[in-house]
């Protein structure tokens, strides 16, 4: 999967698509995701205590702990969100949440790189009508306006 994705399905589509009882869509009032990255949390489907599917917000990525090279500190652990398929049952990293913990994220688009330094992001999204993500003027990449908002958003709240 990409590391940047987007959720711009209503929360009752979201409900209808996956099957998802109101009483156990734990949302809240989910608001239109344009950029989702690594450590951010989004809307989830998982299975939930008794068995059924639920609707949560959660984290995605694996956090992997690091360190600072000048200091050794410990720093803001780095979301890992990619497995290799032949590693997924034999790596202790990987394999109990392969095992318990699978879930479905909800995207109604996703960005993956074109070229190099700097790379133009090329979205993909369901076919229809909805907004896509807007290029920023000073990038000219391809869904950097929506995502500067996101980070300024994401900054904004983690103060």
């Amino acid at each position: 999967m990409c590391t940047l994705f987007a959720n711009t399905l209503p929360q009752e589509a979201m409900r209808r698509l996956f099957d998802v009882a109101p009483p156990d869509d734990h949302l809240g009032n989910a608001a239109p995701l344009p950029a989702i990255f690594p450590r951010d949390a989004a809307p989830t489907v998982r299975v939930g205590a008794g068995g059924g599917r639920e609707l949560v917000r959660a984290h995605w990525g694996f956090p992997l702990p690091q360190a600072s090279k000048r200091t050794g500190a410990p720093i803001l652990p780095r979301a890992v969100v990619n497995a290799r398929d032949d590693a997924l049952t034999r790596s202790p990293f990987w394999r109990d949440s392969f095992r318990d913990r699978r879930a479905l994220l909800p995207a109604t688009a996703f960005c993956e790189p074109k070229g190099a330094k700097p790379a133009i992001r090329v979205w993909f999204a369901m076919k229809g009508d909805a907004a896509r993500p807007s290029p920023s003027p000073r990038s000219g990449g391809a869904g950097a306006g929506s995502i500067a908002a996101a980070r300024r958003s994401r900054s904004t709240r983690s103060r």
